[in-house]
């Protein structure tokens, strides 16, 4: 029986890899597939192939920094635990195409079969992520082959994703005897409570004793890391994790070996557990083969929204008069549409991130400039969200643009039906650009005014978190519009509905596509720049610096609005002159 899933295993890979071969005849695919594979090359392939072999590139890590390195590649992989036991809400389920639920359940087979059936199923990708994760980490890791690393990184994903099958029965099993999701959350949160709470005193203790130079003493960092991690019940939690990690910093081949056996021996646990603690799932397995099958079929037949999962019913974010502008009522939709993005297990995962990120940079940091390191993060984190936004709020005419013959019978003109599609990402994104400002402003260090100016009891932070929230909606605006007209004019090049094409062709096109938006967002800014320059250097001289900022930043954003508006009324005509039947 092993046998026959292997050959089907074989099969089904060969026949994949020849539909994406043949996806190549078109030329939007094949241009993007070269540069995804140019990409590829350059960055990886390339150094790869000029390292002499058998040797560790010049960043590898040094032994005296191999137990620090190894706790912290444990402590990543436990967050990655902590949030598959956290977050996740539904029943256990495996992936089973519509074909594999016709042919393998009504078929004499066991629960246990069927699940070393999709077990089998993830080693390609496990082999080609472990391979992908070569490529990055190669250079860092002891001399030696690169096919122990490869081993160790498929050993470690391996474990993970049968603990990730293992915690989703085993959260099954407590939902069928009444543990609801926020119970197992609030317990799991408190456990990590707790955990944290010990690792911050320990680690406040430990940290003034480190020599100011410890960066550069591997010594004083390795009792540092043995003095938080190193101890109960921090050490319990990451010994099973340093096991599976172990094998990747082992020097030579007797080393590895020695790690590996105990990494072996608890992926041989894990793969008990899984069958252990292994539910009935063929009745979601077909609910997920079901949908996966409608989607496929509305996506060749045009109709993305006829096959998107049933969502939750979206509480409404303001009340909609019966009158008033009509691409309010667009907006007001995409807000709603924005909830099934927007839950509250993206809190808890923010969460999960920013509160060890927050209690790190307390740790490294005395209290005043670990507040100041906060502050300059999210100074970095607001520019980053106005170029990286625009690509994940994608409730826009991104999402409705498979249902152009439905929008279109709207009473809405061109432009105003793309005004209302772009108004609810271009809120939230600004919404959270401004929370960013405010906290940088109240966090960042105080600025040095240039040029002898004073600030006159106003902080100059203040003036700089003023001028960029006034051009906050605009630059959000103008991005927006870029990948809107990008989808309108490119729809082939462009991932419209729930999910789009993937492999290296889409992420040749994705790179081309970005590479065309700063450009154009380049080209856009010449003009508010050089208007928002003139009145800054006009209006200093007569009014002050503190004054000269806004002035100038509320003429850029005049400029850039006329230049957005022009945009938009250009979309809008093009969009219904687009022909819908192509």
């Amino acid at each position: 029986m092993i046998a026959a899933l292997v050959y089907l295993q074989v099969c089904s890979a060969r026949n994949r890899l020849l539909a994406q071969l043949g996806r190549l005849r078109k030329p939007q695919y094949l241009l993007g597939a070269v540069i995804g594979f140019a990409y590829l090359g350059f960055f990886f392939l390339r150094p790869f192939a000029s390292a002499s072999p058998g040797t560790g590139g010049p960043a590898a890590i040094p032994p005296d920094w191999q137990p620090v390195a190894e706790m912290a590649v444990a402590f990543a992989f436990f967050a990655l635990v902590a949030i598959t036991w956290i977050v996740p809400s539904k029943r256990a389920t495996l992936d089973f195409t519509e074909a594999e639920v016709a042919f393998l359940f009504p078929a004499p087979l066991a629960r246990r079969t069927l699940i070393h059936f999709r077990l089998l199923k993830t080693q390609l990708a496990l082999a080609f992520s472990a391979l992908i994760m070569t490529f990055f980490t190669w250079r860092l890791m002891p001399p030696g082959g690169a096919w122990r690393l490869a081993l160790g990184w498929w050993v470690l994903m391996g474990a993970m994703e049968l603990h990730r099958l293992g915690a989703g029965f085993f959260r099954t099993r407590l939902l069928d005897r009444g543990v609801g999701n926020w119970v197992r959350r609030g317990l799991g949160l408190g456990l990590l409570a707790l955990l944290g709470l010990t690792v911050w005193r320990r680690a406040d203790a430990a940290f003034a004793a480190l020599p100011a130079d410890a960066l550069a003493q591997p010594r004083a960092l390795a009792e540092f890391a043995q003095t938080v991690f190193g101890q109960p019940p921090m050490s319990w939690v990451l010994w099973p994790l340093r096991l599976l990690v172990r094998p990747l910093l082992a020097p030579g081949l007797a080393g590895f070996a020695l790690a590996l056996l105990p990494a072996l021996g608890l992926f041989a646990l894990l793969y008990v557990w899984v069958l252990v603690t292994a539910v009935a799932f063929e009745e979601t397995a077909l609910e997920r083969a079901e949908q996966r099958s409608r989607l496929i079929a509305a996506a060749r037949a045009g109709n993305w929204h006829l096959a998107g999962p049933r969502t939750r019913e979206g509480w409404a974010p303001f009340r909609l008069p019966a009158s008033g502008p009509r691409p309010v009522a667009l907006m007001w939709k995409n807000l709603i549409s924005a909830q099934s993005v927007l839950t509250s297990r993206l809190g808890i995962l923010l969460l999960a991130m920013l509160v060890p990120m927050a209690i790190g940079v307390g740790i490294a940091s005395p209290k005043a400039a670990g507040l100041k390191v906060m502050g300059a993060m999210a100074v970095g984190l607001a520019p980053m969200l106005v170029l990286v936004g625009p690509d994940l709020a994608r409730f826009d005419l991104r999402q409705d643009l498979p249902m152009a013959d439905v929008i279109k019978t709207y009473p809405l003109r061109g432009w105003q039906l793309v005004l209302g599609e772009i108004l609810a990402p271009v809120f939230i994104l600004t919404l959270s650009q401004c929370v960013l400002v405010a906290v940088a402003a109240a966090l960042f260090p105080s600025l040095q005014l240039p040029f002898g100016a004073r600030s006159a009891g106003v902080a100059p932070q203040a003036v700089v978190a003023l001028s960029a929230v006034i051009l906050s909606p605009v630059l959000n605006l103008t991005l927006l519009l870029l990948h809107n007209a990008t989808a309108v004019l490119f729809p082939a090049w462009v991932r419209l509905g729930p999910q789009g094409a993937q492999g290296f062709e889409a992420m040749g096109q994705r790179m081309l596509l970005m590479m065309g938006h700063l450009l154009s967002l380049m080209l856009a800014l010449l003009p508010p720049a050089g208007v928002g320059t003139v009145v800054f250097l006009l209006a200093k001289f007569a009014v002050g610096w503190l004054v000269a900022l806004p002035l100038a930043a509320l003429a850029a954003a005049l400029v850039l609005g006329l230049e957005a508006g022009l945009g938009l009324k250009w979309l809008g005509d093009r969009f219904e002159r687009m022909d819908i039947t192509d």
